[in-house]
């Protein structure tokens, strides 16, 4: 199937002004001359340059007017020959072209075959291979940074270099194991226990990394909640910036989770409204609180709102104690502040922000709190680990090495050393994927989307 050449529309569905159908694999070029005409067949087609001309139908019919570009491989995204034809975007037209590539001898592309050819063919590894999907479905501009640093490599070349640590240390101890009746001096051994000790402190911070690398690619869970009645719905409206949950005076008027998403900073919020926590004879409010419920557990952070003018009541305090349970994040909300201010919020445990839904003072401070809370004033210019997957293979080979320096330091033979150290790096070409690696390959390729 490798040799395959494969055709897909590239852009995305519906009508557009301009659509593209992309062809790759061996003999592209030569298919493709009977789908396109150019304005001055005397001129051969240069690579790279785009080339005016009539796209043709199955029957060898006009079928559009367009741009074709080739792209010779092994310099092309896919490592072998690519051709583009650029065409109005009207799906018709671009269903038509590939049906017309696939009766002189193309096939559809599966989801994600052009950049899976990608890294077969050694253009890219399973690491920029991901980075591929997350810059396509990035929601944030944190998001969109994090997946740019994977693709350009860096992420990568951390993990080379990890690998030439963990190679050195390995011809160590190989020197030792086939040649016993040399003695080692004892620098070389604390040499290379300080090395593993140095690669374990970078794996360390590549996986502490995971927790905000995953929030800049999948945006930050903020869940409102708190007793009926206390503003919930006007500060999701107010945080937002415009109307997009019903406020009423009367008790339990939200019964259903109300989701919509804002930027700050760079970086995505799923903001979620729930129903007021409190004890209710209503079948309906009552499943509505039961996903509230539900909500608060999936939540990256709660926003513990009350009505900060009057004094507590039992169930504010059953939301306070449901809150401190999850053993999420959360931060107080001092609703209705320009209402007057009860004295004994001021007391209470935990980080409060005064705010009113109504006039919008505090809105802005409690955003910048929202921010720093997610994002922390620690992560600068950080290199982001964000796919799950990733994480688990590092966290495994961070249990190779550990387990090979404790082993080193214990005194056992250099044998038992060198055994964890050929499973670190085996770890560590299954995640820049190796060969054989086919399931963490299908994983990292099950998203992907037609064409790319």
């Amino acid at each position: 199937m490798r040799e395959d050449v494969i055709v897909a529309v590239s852009t995305a569905r519906g009508r557009a002004a301009i659509g593209i159908v992309r062809l790759s694999g061996k003999g592209v070029v030569l298919l493709v001359e009977s789908l396109f005409r150019p304005r001055r067949p005397a001129v051969d087609l240069s690579d790279r340059r785009p080339h005016l001309g009539d796209i043709l139908d199955e029957q060898g019919e006009v079928l559009d007017e367009g741009l074709l570009i080739w792209m010779r491989g092994p310099r092309s995204f896919t490592g072998e020959d690519v051709v583009e034809f650029h065409c109005h975007g009207n799906p018709w037209i671009l269903e038509r072209l590939v049906n017309a590539a696939m009766v002189r001898g193309a096939r559809a592309a599966e989801p994600g075959e052009f950049t899976r050819r990608a890294y077969l063919n050694g253009r890219i590894d399973l690491i920029q291979a991901d980075a591929v999907m997350q810059i396509i479905s990035a929601s944030s501009d944190r998001g969109l940074k994090a997946a740019r640093r994977l693709l350009s490599g860096e992420l990568s070349r951390r993990i080379e270099s990890l690998q030439t640590k963990l190679v050195d240390v390995l011809k160590w101890l190989e020197m030792a194991i086939d040649f016993p009746e040399e003695d080692i001096e004892p620098a070389s051994e604390a040499q290379m226990s300080m090395t593993l000790w140095n690669v374990s402190t970078e794996l360390h911070t590549l996986i502490k990394s995971f927790r905000r690398g995953h929030r800049a690619r999948q945006g930050a869970r903020v869940v409102l909640c708190g007793r009926a009645n206390v503003g919930k719905s006007s500060l999701f409206n107010a945080l937002l910036g415009f109307r997009r949950s019903i406020v009423a005076d009367i008790p339990g008027t939200t019964r259903d989770l109300v989701e919509a998403s804002i930027e700050l900073g760079g970086l995505c919020f799923y903001l979620q409204d729930t129903a007021g926590l409190r004890d209710t004879l209503d079948v309906l409010e009552s499943q509505g609180i039961d996903m509230a419920r539900d909500a608060i557990q999936g939540a990256d952070l709660l926003l513990l709102v009350v009505d900060g003018s009057t004094a507590m009541t039992s169930e504010d305090e059953k939301a306070l104690h449901a809150v401190k349970d999850s053993g999420l994040g959360w931060l107080g909300v001092l609703n209705k502040c320009d209402q007057g201010s009860a004295l004994e919020w001021a007391a209470m445990e935990g980080s409060w922000v005064p705010v009113s839904a109504q006039s919008n003072e505090g809105i802005s401070r409690l955003q910048d709190l929202l921010l720093e809370t997610m994002v922390g004033a620690e992560e600068g210019e950080e290199l982001l680990l964000t796919s799950r997957w990733q994480k688990e293979v590092l966290e495994r080979l961070l249990g190779n090495v550990e387990t090979a320096r404790s082993v080193m330091l214990s005194g056992l033979s250099p044998e038992a050393t060198a055994f964890e150290l050929y499973e670190a790096l085996d770890r560590i070409d299954e995640i820049r994927g190796g060969s054989g690696r086919t399931d963490v390959m299908n994983r990292v390729f099950a998203e992907f989307c037609l064409g790319k």
